[in-house]
């Protein structure tokens, strides 16, 4: 027998509909970007990182040598390489995120207050935003500058930035019908917006995916308290120690600090990457809770579709951690966890399909062209927590898409051109024994890539934060709190998400202590916030 709700799903997810074009993009949007992350982690990182590491000892050894321009062809490939690796990451995590968005907004989709035209063509020109930025990033190193009418852009960047762009203005259209709704003041319940009916697949899903949000912001306040710093302190060292022992003719040493320096980017990338797909598969487990009333499958298949997928987003972050210790034996272990999670969503939406094709043979038939469509607005009302959170998430989403965007146009480049530039000027100066110039531009490499790490960081966390945000404003009402408890607990989880990543980004212009306090603080706030969450769901 099929558990999904036929009437539900006939009212709320009927043929042309914005939630189903959106509910479809979002599943295939988020397997994509799983599949494609897996074919980079085991085709692609591995092979770059090996041909960064050898073209560095090259450089290094053209230092000893003497060789200036070796030392500048060398770097020119690091640069080509480092370009490559970080156009496949941007294309595999801006997939997600967007495959995460368009299932938020097709969740609150009945309480958008537009005509079901209205909200169809915003879903539309979400989705076309949503598949031409990942695309074009994708496209970057191999479209280049040629035919540009920019001198430092190419048509791959500016075609990626109209995808942003297009996803902003989706994304503020859907703001503003929620805010129009939120202002009305009707309350006939034509239907559920949200899906209430609780059972043991949402429950798991919902339970387990706060779980594991909960031990990536653990991890992360971890890693940046104990280890971010110290990395970079290193990083630079290093480089430091291998130019010199060059320069001094020193090989043996110079290669044995090439190989440190191979070690700690390892060190830092399995570090990240747990982190960040820990929280990523706790916010795709709560997602995927929301959805259930339209898959349809048996009960039984959608118990091992979660099962399978919470134990996936155990082993992949794990046994990424493990690579340390254990090397290639883990990283097969974490690429099973990454096709269990794969498989998992597969299911589901094999299941979201079947929803469709039985909706659609009982003739469930879009509205005529010209014919009023009812306007959303009616739907079950949410609590000012669930509001303040929804609305709280879209504005960060609306904040960080445009901090990317005008990051992406006006320093992104410049930065990274700056960081390879100064670190190649260092090693040309080294060859040529100038050394204090050589340790002055290592000193401004290091300064670039400092500020560069964080200006990547708070843009990646304003957007993690807000979809976040957006998810606990759905299930926010399912916490065993009293209303006034949840609306407190909503206003410091907001706060959290816009202190921490503001002290992030105030590192790159002051390094004092106000900094560090705001983004430690806004993370501790955001931990013990998310602990409350979890507690709540316990009681409820």
């Amino acid at each position: 027998m099929h558990s999904t709700n036929p009437s539900l799903a006939a009212e709320d997810f009927a043929p042309w509909s914005a939630r189903r074009l959106l509910i479809l993009a979002g599943l295939a949007l988020i397997l994509a970007g799983l599949i494609l992350g897996d074919i980079f982690a085991v085709f692609i990182l591995h092979p770059n990182a090996a041909r960064i590491g050898e073209n560095l000892l090259g450089a290094t050894e053209a230092v000893a040598a003497g060789n200036a321009d070796a030392v500048r062809q060398h770097f020119q490939r690091i640069g080509a390489f480092l370009e490559n690796r970080g156009t496949k990451v941007d294309t595999h995590v801006h997939i997600i995120v967007f495959g995460y968005l368009a299932l938020l907004l097709a969740l609150v989709q009945p309480y958008v207050a537009f005509r079901e035209r209205a909200r169809r063509r915003w879903a539309v020109v979400f989705v076309i935003g949503a598949a031409l930025l990942p695309v074009c990033v994708f496209l970057i190193p191999y479209v280049g500058l040629a035919g540009s009418p920019l001198e430092g852009i190419g048509w791959a960047s500016i075609l990626a930035d109209l995808g942003g762009l297009l996803v902003i203005l989706a994304c503020a259209a859907q703001l503003a019908g929620l805010w129009r709704h939120f202002r009305s003041s009707r309350r006939a319940a034509r239907s559920e917006g949200l899906p209430r009916e609780k059972n043991w697949t949402q429950q798991a899903l919902l339970a387990g995916g706060t779980l594991l949000v909960l031990a990536g912001f653990a991890h992360g306040a971890w890693y940046a308290a104990f280890d971010r710093e110290q990395h970079e302190v290193q990083d630079a060292a290093i480089l430091r120690a291998a130019m010199s022992a060059a320069a001094a003719g020193n090989r043996a040493a110079a290669s044995a600090e090439v190989g440190n320096y191979g070690g700690l980017q390892a060190s830092r990338a399995v570090k990240i990457a747990a982190h960040a797909h820990v929280i990523e598969f706790g916010i795709l487990a709560m997602l995927l809770a929301f959805i259930q009333p339209w898959v349809f499958l048996s009960e039984k298949w959608k118990r091992r579709w979660a099962a399978i997928l919470l134990a996936g987003s155990v082993l992949l972050p794990l046994f990424v951690l493990a690579e340390l210790w254990w090397g290639l034996l883990a990283g097969g272990i974490a690429d099973v966890g990454g096709l269990m999670v794969i498989l998992s969503l597969t299911g589901m939406l094999a299941g979201v399909l079947r929803a469709t094709g039985q909706l659609d043979a009982a003739a469930v038939k879009p509205p005529a062209p010209g014919e009023p469509a009812e306007c959303a607005g009616s739907a079950a009302a949410m609590d000012r927590a669930q509001k303040l959170l929804i609305v709280g998430g879209l504005l960060l989403t609306l904040w960080g898409m445009s901090y990317g965007l005008y990051y992406a146009l006006f320093d992104e480049h410049q930065t990274l051109e700056r960081i390879g530039e100064r670190l190649a000027a260092s090693y040309a100066h080294a060859a040529r024994r100038e050394m204090p110039q050589a340790h002055a531009a290592l000193d401004e490499y290091a300064a670039a890539k400092f500020e560069y790490v964080r200006e990547v960081d708070v843009h990646s966390h304003w957007s993690g934060l807000a979809v976040l945000l957006f998810v606990l404003g759905l299930m926010f009402d399912r916490l065993g709190f009293e209303e006034r408890r949840r609306l407190a607990l909503a206003i410091v989880l907001i706060a959290g998400s816009f202190v921490f990543p503001f002290g992030v980004i105030l590192q790159t212009v002051s390094r004092g202590a106000l900094a560090n306090a705001l983004a430690a603080g806004g993370a501790g706030v955001l931990i013990a916030g998310l602990a409350v969450v979890a507690y709540g769901f316990s009681r409820d």
